[in-house]
């Protein structure tokens, strides 16, 4: 979004670079603002400590939570 709204050279464009600089933004900061929808603190180290992740974890696994399914959603 940024790189193509800088290339469309309209102010238009700029206003859609501005919005895709606005998750890198919160990424480099370490804040979550989508957390403030479910009550939970917008700082990442505050967030990860009351979801109980520690600072090891890794993103690409997820959280493990037990399912409220007795079946598989996936087809096999």
């Amino acid at each position: 979004m940024v790189v193509g709204g800088l290339a469309a050279g309209s102010s238009r464009g700029s206003a859609v670079a501005l919005v895709g600089l606005g998750p890198l933004v919160a990424a480099t900061l370490d804040w979550v603002p989508m957390a403030a929808l479910f009550g939970l603190p917008v700082h990442g180290p505050e967030l990860r400590r009351e979801l109980g992740v520690f600072e090891e974890a890794s993103l690409l696994e997820g959280l493990h939570r037990p399912s409220m399914r007795e079946v598989s959603p996936t087809l096999h």
